[in-house]
């Protein structure tokens, strides 16, 4: 009788050992599977961006006094620096940037307005300074690499530069005008270390109408220049985190 008793007692022992087992998980270190976001805290930076630009405006030569209205349309693209600096504000999965730039850019685009084959008027159009403030939202795919989405308001120096045909003689006319902007765009970035990221962005920009109105001693016809540029961009660019 004591040997079946101490069977049982020995066999009761082992299914609890088996369910205490199944009952209670081998503890892991929590912090090793955590994602890493990197360094959770607001970080201030300064970078540079080279880009590839392009520019196309519609631009019309209107007259009324001759009741002329002539549009034309030109393309043109070149390359873009810019300077920045920003605040980068992690949100643990997601992030946030702030950011302050300023550009210049090499290129320009002319255009010629004909009546009947003959030319009465051409357009030089620079894209020279621009300030933009910028802000980025977006997450991570992995500990190093992130994309984000760009709002950004811009604001650009043009120079014109026009020509009217007036009593068979071309008069030109240079002017400087600032123009306001809006700019939607998506982005990569690439974190090679704490310090250093890298980015490759594309971004597409809209600016408001603008009229160029001539009447003055060159031009006795009043006459109106109406100016729409759009632009592409494309840039990779750096950060280095302060």
């Amino acid at each position: 009788m004591h040997t079946i008793f101490r069977k049982s007692f020995m066999i009761s022992g082992l299914f609890f050992a088996m369910s205490s087992a199944h009952a209670t998980p081998l503890s892991v270190d929590a912090s090793a599977q955590a994602p890493s976001y990197g360094p959770q805290r607001i970080t201030p930076y300064v970078g540079l961006n080279l880009g590839y630009e392009s520019m196309n405006q519609e631009m019309s030569f209107i007259q009324a006094a001759a009741d002329l209205n002539i549009t034309s349309s030109v393309k043109n693209d070149g390359a873009l620096g810019t300077l920045k600096m920003g605040v980068h504000i992690p949100l643990c999965a997601f992030f946030l940037e702030e950011e302050l730039s300023i550009s210049h850019a090499t290129f320009s685009t002319k255009q010629s307005f004909k009546l009947e084959s003959t030319l009465v008027a051409d357009t030089t159009l620079s894209k020279n300074w621009s300030i933009a403030l910028a802000q980025k939202f977006g997450f991570y795919i992995s500990p190093h690499w992130r994309m984000f989405g760009l709002m950004e308001a811009t604001n650009v120096n043009f120079k014109l530069k026009t020509r009217r045909l007036y009593n068979g003689t071309f008069h030109s006319k240079t002017q400087r005008k600032n123009l306001w902007g809006a700019a939607l765009g998506v982005g990569l970035q690439f974190a090679f270390n704490e310090k250093i990221d890298f980015e490759v962005g594309y971004k597409h920009s809209l600016f408001g109408r603008y009229e160029n109105d001539l009447a003055d001693q060159n031009f006795e016809r009043y006459t109106t220049f109406r100016i729409s540029p759009k632009f592409h961009g494309l840039w990779v660019g750096m950060h280095y985190k302060i």
